[in-house]
């Protein structure tokens, strides 16, 4: 995913720009929160998850939205194998004490999670037990690149 740097409380914007990116879209974080009000309040906090797909449709991109609640273990493994779909984009969210959202890249052999992180200029990596500390939710999106 492509390193995008966040603009004032646009953690989600900046991630839905960086894979609109990868898939040939050019968006800026401010463009996607005024085209997109249902789904952004103007300061760019994103509103529910469960609305994040209707950015991809309102730009002419077909995508299945699946959304794992944080309360649930996880299970590494299948994300693992979900993530290395290439029509397949990761967002995790943290939803407890500063919510943040970043972008998957991948997830290395050894279980270590490399990161676009829109708040930082280069990717990060968490371990996963760090990863387990965190309230953490998953969203992917799958693609049906015909735009």
């Amino acid at each position: 995913m492509k390193q995008v740097k966040q603009k004032p409380n646009h953690c989600v914007p900046a991630c839905l720009k960086a894979i609109l990116s990868d898939i040939g879209i050019k968006k800026s974080q401010y463009e996607i929160v005024r085209d997109n009000p249902d789904v952004f309040n103007k300061n760019g906090v994103a509103n529910y998850t469960s609305m994040w797909d209707r950015v991809f449709k309102r730009y002419g991109v077909q995508v299945s939205l699946w959304f794992e609640d944080e309360k649930k273990p996880y299970d590494f493994e299948k994300l693992k194998k979900i993530a290395s779909n290439p029509n397949v984009k990761i967002l995790l969210l943290w939803r407890k004490g500063d919510q943040h959202t970043v972008g998957l890249n991948c997830i290395k052999d050894n279980g270590d999670i490399e990161v676009m992180d829109p708040a930082l200029d280069i990717p990060d990596v968490y371990k996963i037990d760090k990863q387990k500390e965190l309230n953490l939710a998953i969203v992917s999106f799958t693609f049906s690149i015909n735009k």
